[in-house]
């Protein structure tokens, strides 16, 4: 399982869910889940702390690439 935080700037998403399918294609990534930032103006520190409060299921994520 692998996760993605969007970052809110242009086309992120399209970047994000092509690694996804890359990783899932080539590297047998099995699940990826992915999540947007509300906007630009907020740290990826305080995105992460947001997620590993309200997602802690989230925590830890495994890497199947090795």
């Amino acid at each position: 399982m692998i996760g993605f935080l969007e970052n809110a700037k242009t086309n992120a998403d399209v970047f994000l869910k092509e690694v996804s399918r890359i990783l899932t294609e080539e590297y047998g990534v099995e699940e990826s889940i992915h999540r947007s930032k509300d906007n630009t103006a907020i740290s990826a520190g305080s995105s992460a702390s947001y997620l590993a409060t309200h997602y802690t299921w989230l925590i830890p994520v495994r890497s199947a690439v090795t």
